[in-house]
């Protein structure tokens, strides 16, 4: 018996990304999809998720829920029965053709995916349709979007280098409505600026304020060991809990899991498409161990909540947690 190749080629190479493509008309989807494979490694998993065939709205409601479903279920299941020292899938790129409703498909991903445009395609050819129709041009834009010199792998690479080394000084690590960059202004506004291409994948973030911080003025260092750490305009200070805090494995889903669900889970675990450890998360609190004292902050699952105690975990999809966290 021959040995099967891909299955030995699957377990040679590292964890699998996974490609989401979204916008393309249902007629072409299935073609657009094995295209999609022929360009792509291997061990790649794709999911093309067909919009509309008609130009115009492509992303309403069912095909969010939908997306959700495809994405979150996916990566949540790998990660619950996979490694926790080589997470898969290892990143999750959406490819998507710009829509004057593409504002709710980013939005409802948030900030778990790196969000490729598939700008060309939602150009008009002579006839006056867009050329998400056309086979060709659906080809020609996932060569050029993921041959040499596109914008996938540099910018993964940046934001997977970033996300690494779990540093105190990591912009990209903040929870998004967690940190108040002033009282109106929250980090999720300069996040946003950077899928919308305003800012570089590169930017750090340079007006967010950087404190140094012992273990004099924060709990829980070792002597001698000083910090730099992120704080807002509050005075709160967002330091990265140690690893052997981390909750280890993700939790399985459990039977039927809402859509609302799955995007908790799938925010807790991404951020702008590259893997985190399970569990990672910042402990938040104010200098010289002043107690929190019933500050307002915004938890994913039980919205607006008021913290009390030494300190609390804010975790990267904006779950809170802690001895004392009353809704």
């Amino acid at each position: 018996m021959k040995p099967n190749r891909r299955r030995q080629r699957i377990i040679a190479r590292g964890p699998a990304a996974m490609l989401v493509v979204a916008g393309l008309p249902l007629s072409l989807h299935n073609r657009a999809a094995s295209a999609l494979r022929e360009l792509s490694p291997i061990e790649t998993k794709i999911v093309v998720l067909p919009s509309a065939q008609r130009d115009g709205l492509l992303y309403p409601e069912e095909f969010l829920a939908s997306l959700v479903r495809g994405v979150g279920g996916f990566a949540v299941r790998r990660r619950t029965h996979g490694s926790c020292d080589s997470p898969a899938p290892s990143s999750i790129t959406l490819l998507y053709v710009p829509a004057s409703d593409d504002e709710r498909l980013l939005r409802r991903l948030d900030f778990a995916v790196f969000p490729v445009p598939l700008r060309e395609l939602a150009a008009r050819d002579a006839r006056g349709q867009q050329l998400r129709h056309s086979f060709d041009a659906i080809t020609a834009a996932f060569r050029k979007i993921l041959g040499p010199g596109g914008p996938i792998k540099p910018n993964l690479d940046v934001i997977r280098e970033r996300i690494n080394r779990l540093a105190d000084s990591e912009a990209l690590l903040l929870p998004p409505r967690n940190f108040f960059v002033d009282d109106k202004l929250r980090v999720e506004s300069l996040f946003r600026d950077l899928i919308s291409g305003s800012r570089l994948w590169t930017d750090k973030l340079a007006e967010l304020p950087l404190c140094l911080v012992t273990r004099d003025t924060v709990r829980r260092l070792p002597p001698g060991q000083t910090r730099k750490a992120f704080k807002d305009c509050r005075n709160l200070v967002f330091l990265t809990a140690h690893p052997s805090a981390y909750d280890g494995k993700a939790r399985a889903v459990e039977g039927e899991a809402s859509d609302g669900e799955l995007l908790i889970r799938v925010k807790g675990l991404y951020r702008f498409g590259a893997a985190l450890p399970n569990g990672f998360h910042h402990d938040v609190q104010f200098e010289y161990g002043r107690d929190l004292g019933g500050v307002e902050c915004e938890c994913a699952q039980m919205g607006t909540v008021r913290v009390h105690g030494s300190h609390v975990n804010i975790f990267i999809n904006d779950f809170v947690r802690g001895a004392n966290v009353k809704k």
